[in-house]
């Protein structure tokens, strides 16, 4: 078996420690079964971490409780894992800087004590664009890079802060007509905005743009 899907499916219980035997498990999707903090319950199997194929962890919106197990750094294929929604508390464990293919890491809405330090092993995984805490998104990376960069050149244009924006100030996947791939800027879609500035050379800084489009 290679993926797992009983999202949206009112289930109870635990998650069984079994679940470790599935080795090439590379998709679990057991989110999304609980209002309220219903669901699934319990902690987080250590044994989960056997499934070393895994790709994407989808447990949100549960009641599961405890903390995230150390043995999730095993499973270094890893590219999102949604956590969010449930009552762990603790902290990041350091071992998941061992997923070295993790792009999205959604923690937030946890046990108002889960800690929103990252570990220095998490921060330098350079695929790792977004962080979703407690205290909201972090974007990580070239993408934070990128994101500086998008809003320098918007301004330089002339325009304004809360248009781009649109009161997402973290989250660049939400701002106005741009548009992301593998975790970088690739396409400016301003073409209804009338900017009568000219481009200015720091749109160098945008080494992956691949549309930017002003007409």
């Amino acid at each position: 078996m290679t993926e797992l899907h009983l999202f949206e499916n009112s289930l109870a219980g635990e998650i069984p420690e079994v679940i470790g035997d599935c080795e090439n498990l590379k998709v679990l999707r057991l989110g999304d079964n609980g209002e309220d903090k219903k669901g699934l319950s319990g902690a987080i199997p250590q044994r989960l971490g056997d499934c070393k194929e895994l790709r994407l962890l989808f447990l949100q919106n549960n009641n599961l409780s405890g903390e995230i197990p150390e043995s999730l750094g095993n499973c270094t294929q890893l590219e999102e894992i949604h956590l969010n929604g449930n009552d762990i508390e603790g902290s990041i464990p350091a071992d998941l800087g061992n997923c070295e293919e993790l792009i999205k890491l959604n923690l937030q809405e946890n046990n108002a004590a889960f800690s929103t330090m990252v570990p220095d092993k998490v921060e330098c995984l350079t695929k790792l664009t977004r962080i979703y805490l407690n205290d909201g998104l972090s974007i990580r990376g070239k993408l934070f890079e990128d994101a500086e960069a998008v809003f320098e050149l918007w301004e330089a244009l002339g325009g304004d802060e809360e248009t781009l924006r649109k009161g997402e100030e973290g989250d660049v996947y939400k701002w106005e007509k741009v548009y992301i791939e593998d975790g970088r800027v690739t396409k400016l879609e301003w073409n209804d905005k009338n900017f009568k500035e000219s481009i200015p050379p720091m749109i160098q800084k945008l080494d992956k743009l691949k549309v930017l489009d002003l007409r």
